[in-house]
């Protein structure tokens, strides 16, 4: 879907960068030669996807299936999926964002178990999504209420849902959630029709929501992408969340910062308006790119956030800091505090939506202009 309004809650975006000069840059010597030295901008991203809000609720990494539409598109626009076959060869790289609210490292925590779901569903990897599960941490319980939502959207051999859409998935283990979870054993054997959703029954049920998630309309040929696609995926392997591939940027660089008598304000409102910054960006870089593990400086998944604050200009805790007015990266790029992921936003449809955005659509010949700055 497209991002093509400024305003808190908008939907996501997949688009190409626009191009980069990929000519050489002369630097001035220092032994007073007529010689030039030459660098090149090793880190070009040239395309990226943004999943924002409604695919996240507060404090939760489940991936509802609102989502569906940003990964592999609709009638009208295209999803991640278009995005990754026009870039055939280019390594992605996945950022998780969080909103402003709470302490650096409840958020760093939120933003690890955000991407490495997102990573998980694109490589199809269901025991990372059973590790969010069974250890619930910093609020995030997916829980009974996960399960009703993957029952609610799986169809059963008549083509209703398991769990009724017309009750509300609220968490709580009743009849309904049992008579559901009982009829979904049944249709996928060798499953034990207990009514317990078990972890046999979750590892099933999490890989059929994932594939029906990455299943466009009219296809039955689910999108995914391998371990190897992923900037980190050379070194890695099944289970892993890999350095290069997967990162969280916790609350350190925002997109939108509320003034603070809305931080602190009506808490329903203020989560409403915060929707922006709860978000996972994939960047796409140049085929063939690489780069050693040692040089990155996000810390991973699983690490405390101070190699992100190691990357810090040197007023980022100024940045990201919420004061009198409020602030739009998109306005003005100063709420971002790491220099090293700001390098990639500021030229980024993605996090900017203030330059030229090319994007491939489904409803008309070629490339169009979806927003201008």
């Amino acid at each position: 879907m497209v991002d093509d309004s400024d305003s808190p809650g908008a939907t996501g975006i997949a688009a190409q960068h626009a191009p980069y000069p990929d000519t050489p840059r002369k630097v001035a010597p220092t032994d007073g030669s007529d010689k030039f030295n030459t660098l090149r901008d090793p880190l070009v991203p040239v395309a990226c996807w943004l999943l924002n809000d409604p695919a996240f609720a507060f404090d939760s990494s489940f991936v509802s299936s609102n989502f569906r539409p940003e990964l592999v598109g609709n009638e009208d626009t295209s999803g991640l999926m278009e995005l990754v076959q026009s870039n055939q060869g280019c390594p992605a790289s996945l950022f998780g964002h969080c909103d402003p609210m709470g302490s650096d490292a409840l958020n760093k925590t939120l933003g690890d178990r955000r991407v490495t779901a997102i990573y998980a569903l694109l490589t199809r990897q269901t025991p990372l999504w059973e590790k969010l599960y069974s250890a619930p941490a910093v609020g995030d319980t997916w829980g009974t209420r996960a399960i009703q939502s993957m029952l609610q959207t799986l169809k059963n051999k008549s083509g209703q849902s398991y769990y009724p859409q017309t009750d509300t998935a609220d968490g709580q283990y009743g009849p309904d959630t049992t008579a559901a979870v009982k009829q979904y054993q049944t249709d996928n054997p060798p499953l034990s029709a207990d009514g317990a959703a078990g972890t046999a029954t979750r590892a099933k049920l999490f890989a059929a929501y994932m594939d029906w998630l990455c299943t466009p309309d009219g296809s039955t040929t689910p999108f995914q992408m391998q371990i190897v696609d992923f900037l980190g995926g050379a070194s890695a392997g099944p289970g892993d969340t890999p350095k290069l591939s997967t990162q969280s940027c916790g609350k350190f660089n925002p997109i939108l910062l509320l003034a603070n008598s809305v931080m602190h304000g009506d808490p329903g409102t203020r989560n409403g308006l915060d929707a922006p910054n709860r978000r996972v960006i994939m960047f796409l870089f140049k085929a063939g790119t690489t780069v050693d593990p040692a040089t990155w400086p996000c810390p991973l998944i699983g690490d405390p956030g101070d190699a992100c604050k190691a990357a810090f200009w040197p007023d980022g805790d100024q940045r990201r800091t919420n004061g009198d007015v409020e602030r739009s990266y998109k306005k003005k790029p100063d709420t971002m505090a790491c220099r090293f992921y700001d390098r990639f936003a500021r030229r980024s449809p993605c996090e900017r939506g203030a330059f030229k955005i090319w994007c491939k659509t489904r409803s008309g010949s070629g490339c169009r202009t979806l927003r201008t700055g």
